[in-house]
């Protein structure tokens, strides 16, 4: 295994394990250094791993491009789901978007989104 793989994995265990919006936090600000595609690849793979981390990743993301203005806590409240619903909107993707932000069209929207940005 590589170096790259290794801390990869340590990185997903990281993620799959945290449990407080401290963790969740602490594991964003290490995955921001990460080639798109990579962190992409990685933030997938945490669906089913730790729902709570995907989340708070794509509340991050959708601040960062000004789409959610609530608080970063890795729940998916309401707020979040119409944060996710305008950021599809934008994109033209509504309809891949109508079962929630952890069905898999859904989730394929946002990562296909995180490929294309240095987030």
């Amino acid at each position: 295994m590589s170096e790259q793989q290794r801390e990869s994995e340590e990185l997903f265990i990281e993620g799959a394990a945290a449990g407080s919006v401290s963790q969740y936090a602490a594991f964003v600000a290490k995955v921001q250094g990460m080639q798109p595609a990579d962190k992409a690849n990685l933030v997938s793979r945490l669906v089913g791993a730790n729902g709570n981390t995907y989340v708070y990743v794509l509340q991050s993301e959708l601040k960062g491009v000004g789409a959610y203005e609530g608080k970063l806590t890795g729940v998916l409240t309401g707020a979040t789901i119409r944060a996710f619903n305008q950021f599809c909107d934008q994109r033209n993707r509504a309809a891949l978007c109508r079962a929630g932000p952890l069905s898999r069209p859904a989730r394929d929207v946002f990562l296909d989104f995180m490929r294309e940005t240095n987030s």
